[in-house]
């Protein structure tokens, strides 16, 4: 009989204010758009946990617009 381990990972949900700083963010790059609140605070909600169930399992499941961008390695070493 074959055991498969299955590691613990701890996986919180995005808090309210992390949300709302984030759909803020999303509504400012967006140019400030009328009548689109709850569409922008799911998207927001969804990221977050993209980016937060991306971290538990190593693979890059966030969309490019929520990672921070790579810094060459050569920049780090002038």
């Amino acid at each position: 009989m074959k055991t498969t381990m299955i590691a613990s990972t701890s996986f919180s949900e995005p808090t309210h204010d992390q949300i709302a700083q984030r759909a803020y963010l999303l509504w400012e790059q967006s140019g400030h758009p009328n009548g689109r609140d709850q569409e922008l605070w799911l998207q927001a909600e969804r990221e977050l946990k993209e980016t937060r169930f991306a971290g538990t399992t190593g693979r890059p499941t966030a969309s490019p617009r929520t990672v921070a961008p790579r810094i060459p390695v050569d920049a780090l070493r002038s």
